[in-house]
This record gives structure tokens, sequence and C-alpha cells, in this order.
């Protein structure tokens, strides 16, 4: 339950729309109390140099033009998210529009935008004219109130400008991706350097290995919602078993996978049947989603970097200085990985073996380079870049295993180059290239199998 709920705090705390709600409501509490505070207690002076000193008409007029202006300000300010988007999506790729979303800056201009416009018109509805039934009311100080934080919308739309423009530019977005990437590699990932061999700590390649024990049965929880799987939540399939006959606990879909209906999700070995709200609670373990996140999916960052660059290497696009940028991205993204101690595929947790699929050192490096190396096919400057980058991942590795997939992208590399489009003088140069790396790369796996 704790998790569940823990979810669903998670989804509205990332929502584009809670920060703007939650400063709308802080920002007109206080334009209440500044209204008690002008009507029990405040006595204007015209010595007060600092608070709002005009009658109920200038009072109205005031709040009226801020009132009336942030409506056009926050217009604006959507227009302009709005190209930045487009521009995002057509220029890169559509999977980076969600950073727009979860951007806080956005979301901080356009609290401040809304909740400047409705703490005005609150304000507003209190001012009155001296009437023979009626004493006159200003409330000076809260009119003042307003006014700065009019003051304070104009400067962040200043800084919103500034903030868009930079936002959009490849370099920003791309190292945005990255510290997604760090931040999430951190929590998931040991910082124990591996020197073994990355396919027997990686991820079960296929859980059917597991045999069935003596005694057991095996029974299969599947899919009830169709979307991605976002995250499996350990504990909370741990705390769903605890006290079962279950034994084992295979997850046959990785996150970062797309369900259907019907699919399985778990296999599991007990020596009985599982009691419904206890297979509701393992299948609750899976979050599943729409869409995907970096939350759990390190692939996803992986992924977004990969569109951008092949966008960017598109007919449309050619643009294949940014396709080398994200090469480059992509290289510091495996050097992050290439020494880590990756998750075990098979954990032993309270008498009960989990077994999960996820994926190893081979599948990141697949996933950085292999599409855009078929893309770049002809480009000569942007293979030699993918190339070098290969190399020098080669020098930062701890196990023989681990420069395995990087000298076999070097290998397909050079395989296809007698099919791409480029001149001859490239394709030698290039093949020269790909043989010395080759080369280097095997002198350095044979020097860790003699160090091992």
């Amino acid at each position: 339950m704790g998790a569940i709920l823990g979810r669903k705090w998670g989804g509205i705390h990332g929502s584009f729309w809670f920060l703007p709600l939650l400063q709308t409501i802080t920002i007109a509490a206080i334009a209440v109390v500044t209204l008690r505070f002008d009507r029990n207690i405040w006595e204007f002076s015209a010595d007060s140099r600092w608070v709002f000193g005009g009658g109920p008409e200038a009072a109205r007029t005031v709040l009226s033009v801020i009132a009336g202006s942030l409506i056009t300000v926050v217009s604006v300010a959507f227009s302009i998210t709005i190209i930045a988007v487009q521009q995002a999506a057509t220029q890169y790729s559509p999977r980076v529009l969600r950073r727009f979303l979860e951007d806080r800056t956005n979301q901080w201009v356009l609290g401040t935008y809304i909740a400047t416009f409705i703490s005005a018109l609150l304000v507003l509805r209190e001012v009155r004219d001296d009437t023979p039934d009626i004493a006159g009311f200003v409330p000076a100080v809260s009119v003042t109130f307003i006014m700065v934080l009019a003051i304070v919308s104009i400067g962040m739309l200043v800084y919103f400008i500034h903030h868009i423009v930079q936002s959009i530019q490849i370099s920003t977005m791309l190292m945005g991706i990255r510290q997604e990437f760090k931040k999430e590699l951190n929590l998931r990932f040991s910082d124990e350097v591996d020197s073994g061999d990355s396919r027997a700590i990686g991820a079960a390649r296929d859980t059917a290995e597991v045999d069935l024990l003596p005694g057991r049965r095996e029974l299969r929880i599947e899919a009830q919602k169709e979307g991605y799987v976002r995250s499996i939540e350990v504990r909370q399939l741990i705390t769903a078993t605890r006290g079962s006959g279950i034994h084992v606990v295979i997850a046959t879909r990785s996150v970062g996978d797309y369900l259907f209906p019907g699919m399985v999700m778990f296999r599991i070995h007990s020596e009985g049947e599982l009691e419904p709200e206890r297979t509701k609670s393992i299948r609750n373990a899976v979050l599943v989603s729409s869409s995907r996140s970096v939350r759990q999916d390190l692939l996803f960052a992986v992924r977004q970097i990969t569109d951008i660059a092949i966008k960017a290497l598109s007919p449309g696009i050619n643009d294949p200085t940014s396709a080398e940028e994200c090469i480059t991205h992509l290289g510091g993204m495996i050097a992050d990985l290439i020494a880590r101690r990756f998750p075990p595929a098979r954990e032993t947790l309270e008498s009960r073996m989990y077994v999960f699929k996820r994926p190893d050192f081979d599948d990141y490096v697949r996933a950085s380079f292999s599409q855009i190396r078929q893309v770049a096919r002809g480009k000569a400057h942007v293979l030699k870049t993918l190339i070098g980058t290969l190399a020098e991942l080669a020098l930062l590795a701890k196990s023989s295993a681990r420069l395995t997939p990087l000298r076999q992208e070097v290998e397909y590399a050079m395989s296809e180059l007698e099919s791409s489009g480029m001149t001859d003088f490239d394709r030698r140069e290039l093949q020269r290239l790909c043989q010395s790396e080759i080369q280097k790369i095997r002198h350095l796996a044979e020097d860790l199998r003699k160090t091992a």
C-alpha cells in the first residue's frame, strides 16, 4: 500500500500542474493574510514611503492593469513554451518533450503568473469607495504586495525567455539527460569495480534456465494493463511473497519493456495456489505507464540521445556535428558504466530467489552505437568520431569481457564500409583506422587476461 501511495505521490509531485497549484494556493493565502492585516492592524501614514498611498480609484487601476497584463504575459509564456516544444520535437526527438513538462523553471514561472493574477483579483474585490453607509477601504499593504509580485513576474519573464533559449540548445539538452542518467546510475549501480565476466553478473537472458523445484508448481501472473514497465518495486515484491509457500519469483519482463494485457509478468514457483490478494500485490509491484522514464530504466536515457543523433543524421536535418556531440555523450555514459558492477540477475532474499531480467553491459553498448553506426554509413567524419570513442572506451576497460562489445562495434563498422557511399580515400582511411583499433583492443584484452 505504501509503495502504491508513493507512486501516486511521485506522479502528482512530478506533474506539470502541481507546483503552479501549490504556488497559487500559497500566494493567495498570503494575500488573504495581508488583507486581514490591512483591515485590522495597518493604519496608513503619509510617511510610509514604501507602501501604496493612493486612493480607491488608483488602487483599482493598479490592480486591474496588473491582472490584465498578466493574462497577456501568461499567453506569451505559453506560446514560447509551445514553440520551444515543437522545435525540440522537430529538431531532436519526441522523447525529449517530457523534459519541458518536468522543467521546474517553466513551472515556477507559470505558477508565479497565475498566483499573481488570482491574488490581484482577491485584493481588487476588497477595495471600497467612501459612501454614506460604508467607509472606504484601500488595502495598502496588499496592493504593495501585488505590485512587488508584478515586478517579480516581469523579471521572471526575462529569465524565462533566456531559460527557454538555453534549454533548446543541443549541449544543454544532452547534459540534462546525462545528469539524469548519472543520478539514477549512482542509485542503482555499485561503485565497486567489476573485474569479472559481464554476462555472469548481467541480465538473465533466459529465465527458463531456473529449473522447477521438486514438489513445487509453476504459477504465472499476467498483466492486466497495457504500457511500459517503468519500475519493479523489489521491496513490495518481498513483502507480497513473505509468509507464503513461494520459493522462486521470476520477472519475465525488464524495466522498459512494453506489456500487453495477458502477457506473463511473473513466474512463481510455489507449493500451492496464491490468494487473490497476494497475486494482486505481486502484480502491483510492477509500475506500468504509457511512457518510459529514466527511473530504473537507464537504457531510456541512452535511447533519447541515440534518437537525437539519428534525427541529426536524417536527410531533413543533416547535422553531423550534433550527431558527433551525441556520440561523445554516449561515450561518457558508457565510461560511467564500464567499470561498474551490475546488479545481479539472481538475488536470494529472505530464503527466496528472485530472478530479474536486466540489461547487461553489452546491451548498453549496442543501444548506444549500433543504430548510429548504421545511419552514419557514408559519413566519414561521424564514423571516425564513433570509432575513436570506442577506442578511448577500450582504454578504460578493467576486464576482457567489457572489451568484447567495443571490439565488435568497430568490426561491424569496418564490415559496413564496403557498402557505404563514401569515397575510396575515406573508405581506405577508415579501414586502416578500424584495423589499427581492433589490434589495439585485442592487445588490451590479452594483457588483461594475463594480469587476471
